[in-house]
């Protein structure tokens, strides 16, 4: 299974074999039987070329990405006044337009996705909650004391 560092051992714990290569590395191996499946998110399964080559799409998905916009502070401070707030303006405007934008590109990915014939697959709640569980296990091997401090910082308690 094509893989990245997040998704090993939970590739791992599912039977599979995790393997390291370049997203455009991907529509070969498939092709060629390299591989039989991959971890990705949602989007870019078919414009990737990779569709053609999937029959099945597991989830439900069990983690995503953080999206961030990030500015250097020495650099923001030698902005002028009017390129801050350009850029101020501009982050508001994301962080009130992406969502909605977001949830539209999901379904059009879905409906992608769909009409090529990719089935999926529900393997319910847990799939997602053992894949986040062997996160946080995996990441408590590093720094057990950091994780174990964060780890209620950044779930939601049910």
């Amino acid at each position: 299974m094509r893989s990245v560092p997040i998704y090993d051992v939970f590739i791992k714990e599912l039977g599979g074999n995790p393997v390291r290569m370049a997203p455009p590395a991907v529509r070969t191996a498939l092709e060629r039987k390299t591989i039989d499946g991959y971890g990705w998110p949602l989007w870019g399964v078919k414009s990737f070329g990779w569709a053609k080559f999937t029959k099945y799409r597991y989830g439900p998905g069990f983690f995503s990405a953080a999206v961030n916009i990030l500015v250097n502070e020495d650099k923001w401070k030698s902005l002028q006044d009017g390129q801050r707030a350009c850029l101020t303006k501009m982050a508001k405007w994301l962080e009130d337009v992406y969502p909605s934008w977001r949830d539209k590109e999901n379904k059009r990915q879905l409906k992608l996705q769909e009409d090529a014939g990719i089935k999926y697959v529900d393997l319910g709640s847990k799939f997602k909650a053992r894949a986040h569980e062997l996160r946080w296990q995996s990441m408590a091997k590093g720094d057990a004391a950091f994780v174990n401090k964060i780890r209620p910082l950044l779930t939601k308690k049910k």
